[in-house]
C-alpha cells in the first residue's frame, strides 16, 4: 500500500471511530479479537491447546493492526470506557 493510501486509511479510521457508531464497532472488535484477555486456550484436560492459542493470537493481531491507524486520543477514549 502506498504512503498516500495509508494516510487516507488513517484519516478514514479516525473519522469513523470518532463517531459513536464507529466507537461501538471498535468496542465489539476489541472483544471479538480478544484484545483484553489471554489468547492461551486450554482444552478439556486443562492442557494448553497450541492450535487454538495460535488461532486466538491471529484474531488478536487483527485488532492490533487496526489499532495502529487510529489516533491515540480516540483509542484512549474508547478503550478506557468500562
Amino acid at each position: 500500500m502506498t504512503e498516500d493510501k495509508l494516510l487516507q486509511l488513517k484519516k478514514d479510521m479516525d473519522y469513523i471511530f470518532s463517531m459513536t457508531e464507529g466507537a461501538n464497532i471498535l468496542k465489539t472488535l476489541k472483544k471479538l479479537c480478544l484484545f483484553d484477555i489471554s489468547t492461551i486456550a486450554i482444552n478439556n484436560n486443562n492442557d494448553i491447546d497450541p492450535l487454538s492459542s495460535v488461532y486466538n493470537e491471529g484474531r488478536r493481531s487483527v485488532y492490533l493492526s487496526i489499532r495502529k491507524f487510529i489516533d491515540k486520543e480516540i483509542l484512549k477514549e474508547i478503550e478506557s470506557e468500562i
